[in-house]
């Protein structure tokens, strides 16, 4: 969902934006087509649980693990079943795309405090940027992925080379602190929650034991 409305907003600013680079286009696309087959990945495999069992239980290794594994993926196709209820898709849709329009605006913030005039279209077209070159395998933290595709990005709109490299260094930085903030005290919060009505699959019983000669079918 995140992939989808990231190509909507880059799509959007990009008609809007002519300057836009070239590569950024390109990679606007391919992330689409991810994003639809996620989508169809989300509508389909929740129909499809017997299947992916009947997968997960013929993993090799010891029966704990494939208990272990289809507890996990009831869990996981559980989840997935959320997006079919209309009214909570409609949220979830809503919620991302505040989410990424919040973000933009705070991206303007920090651009405002250095002195650097950053339009509200750009700040999206940078995020959809980063959000796309960190789908890709980084390095740890993204560091130096940043400053490439905000070099990459903000000169064609007026942004020196050097702004850019200061202002993505404040901005990965003040995320940092955000995440540390508000992400420690909810590691911990979770550790400590357990959640009610989660079980462990049981295993298939004896096949000889269940068998239909002895009526206990």
């Amino acid at each position: 969902m995140d992939v989808i409305v990231v190509v909507v907003l880059s799509s959007i600013v990009m008609v809007m934006l002519p300057g836009s680079p070239e590569w950024l286009k390109k990679s606007s696309g391919t992330m689409a087509l991810f994003g639809l087959a996620g989508m169809a990945v989300l509508v389909i495999l929740p129909h499809c649980e017997p299947l992916v069992t009947r997968f997960l239980r013929m993993v090799p290794g010891p029966e704990t693990l494939r208990v272990k594994l289809i507890g996990i993926g009831e869990q996981f196709l559980l989840g997935l079943r959320a997006f079919h209820h209309v009214s909570r898709f409609a949220l979830f849709v809503g919620i991302s795309f505040g989410v990424w329009l919040l973000d933009a605006w705070n991206s303007v913030l920090i651009a405002r405090a250095l002195h650097i005039a950053m339009p509200f279209a750009v700040a999206i077209l940078l995020l959809a940027g980063l959000a796309l070159a960190s789908s890709a395998p980084s390095t740890p933290g993204y560091v130096g992925v940043y400053q490439i595709v905000a070099v990459g990005i903000l000169p064609e709109f007026g942004i020196s080379k050097s702004a850019a490299i200061a202002y993505i260094l404040v901005l990965q930085a003040m995320s940092y602190v955000v995440y540390i903030f508000w992400g420690l005290p909810g590691l911990w919060k979770l550790k400590r929650i357990s959640v009610p009505g989660v079980r462990e699959p049981v295993p298939d019983p004896d096949p000889v034991a269940t068998s239909p000669r002895d009526g206990s079918h």
